[in-house]
């Protein structure tokens, strides 16, 4: 849109030149307390103070908003079930208020990627309104122009979206009759199109490093019980036991020793071994020598003979069984 005819046309209506004045600095009160005609002639002709301000704006908000890092990156990490769930029911909120917000997943990663760079867990209404705005500004994500009331047009993005001329009317709320409610199919955010774009949220990875060493603590406990299958079922009940009852211990074999004796019950376990005729065959790595395997035996015999509450009591200050089961594995 050509400013000078914008400008022209808003004087025939009674605005002023003071009115009209660019370029100038512009405060938030300021803008907010303009005419939506003003506005736009602000996002046409001053649109570098309005950015700068838009920029004041979502800093400050954000910042307001924000908590500390250390709540960020584990909600960011890895938040619970009743989080997640809220998130995407503000999502959706989100999606109903601003149907103009194509819902592709291109925009849901936009948004997320946002939220994420500016620190904020638990995301409120108000930090997906202002990541809205700061990517619409920024012409970063795709809007439906046909979803706003009283615009025709298609999508539009890029630099069309940020020179946009009604671009405050974009990020306007789109308020609607109950009649035009169920006239009007609106979109909202899927569970699954967010989830795909979060899933460090809901996706408990297990880090190298720890596999590494749940491998080796694996590796000891079928040289106790070679009945163990290696199933995700059975991994996920023992490291559900040991996250309840690991009091702050360091993870190794000698916990999950004991977890397998205190839910064997809940346990998919082999039902028998390889075997020929009666005799069961056990193929144990790595080989060791004759004596090492006769202690090895016998500190195998003493722990499978225990209950867990027995096996826990006889862990409690024993620093040398530790030391010998590790050795195991």
């Amino acid at each position: 849109m050509n400013a000078e005819r914008t400008k022209q046309r808003l004087l025939a209506l009674g605005y002023t030149e003071a009115d009209l004045k660019v370029p100038r600095p512009l405060t938030e009160e300021e803008f907010r307390g303009m005419t939506p005609d003003l506005q736009e002639w602000q996002l046409l002709a001053n649109g570098n103070a309005v950015q700068k301000l838009d920029a004041e704006i979502a800093k400050r908000e954000a910042e307001a908003a924000r908590i500390d890092d250390a709540d960020a990156d584990r909600f960011w990490g890895r938040a619970s079930q009743e989080e997640v769930n809220a998130t995407l029911e503000m999502a959706a909120k989100f999606c109903r208020k601003y149907p103009q917000c194509v819902q592709a997943e291109e925009n849901t990663q936009q948004v997320v990627e946002w939220l994420k760079a500016h620190r904020l867990a638990k995301p409120t209404m108000s930090d997906f309104e202002n990541a809205f705005a700061a990517l619409c500004r920024a012409g970063s994500i795709s809007i439906d122009l046909g979803k706003i009331p009283g615009e025709n047009g298609g999508i539009i993005s890029g630099y069309e979206l940020r020179v946009s001329p009604i671009l405050w009317k974009i990020l306007t709320p789109v308020t609607l009759t109950k009649a035009e409610q169920e006239k009007r199919e609106i979109n909202t955010m899927s569970a699954d199109d967010f989830l795909r774009a979060t899933p460090e949220l809901h996706e408990k990875r297990i880090s190298p490093i720890f596999k590494a060493q749940f491998d080796k603590a694996v590796a000891t406990l079928e040289s106790f019980h070679p009945e163990y299958k290696r199933t995700e079922n059975n991994t996920r009940v023992l490291l559900n036991y040991i996250g309840t009852h690991q009091n702050g211990l360091p993870f190794d074999a000698t916990q999950l020793l004991a977890a397998f004796g205190a839910v064997k019950d809940q346990l998919d376990l082999k039902s028998n071994v390889a075997s020929h005729g009666a005799t069961r065959v056990v193929e144990y790595e790595p080989r060791r020598s004759t004596s090492e395997l006769l202690d090895n035996t016998k500190l195998k015999r003493k722990i499978a003979s225990m209950s867990a509450s027995e096996y826990s009591e006889w862990l409690k200050d024993n620093a040398s069984g530790r030391a010998a089961l590790d050795a195991l594995g």
